[in-house]
């Protein structure tokens, strides 16, 4: 059984990247640090639309895909980013940072991005629920 399969499906990620990183990912990540600009600082303001954020694990639960934690993870790991948790004013007044430089997400509108898909987005219906 591997490590992921103990976690169970959709299980918090963080500790296993961990456990990993310096057999599976060392290379991987030497690489991504070789192409990180140095020009450049980033912070990631995690705090969540209902301040439901407190730690760095928190975000690799079941809240985005693997392959999303897994990249976060590395680009951590490489010093990409920093964090901050503290209200987002507050965080944006500290750095210095120019509003029209702060970028806010929440998640996905999927339903917004399915419907440009198509001419005619009557189709689609959001109570639709997988049979599965």
């Amino acid at each position: 059984m591997g490590e992921r399969d103990r976690l169970g499906k959709g299980g918090n990620v963080l500790n296993m990247f961990r456990t990993v990183e310096d057999e599976l990912l060392k290379a991987a990540i030497g690489h991504l640090r070789n192409r990180i600009r140095k020009d450049t600082r980033v912070t990631v303001h995690l705090r969540g639309r209902k301040d439901e954020v407190k730690t760095f694990s928190y975000i690799f639960g079941t809240y985005s895909s693997f392959l999303h934690r897994l990249i976060t993870f590395m680009l951590y790991r490489c010093g990409a980013f920093g964090l901050d948790f503290s209200p987002l004013n507050d965080a944006v007044a500290r750095h210095s940072v120019p509003a029209e430089n702060v970028l806010c997400r929440y998640g996905a509108d999927t339903m917004a991005h399915l419907r440009a898909l198509f001419v005619d987005a009557a189709f689609i219906r959001p109570d639709w629920k997988k049979s599965n």
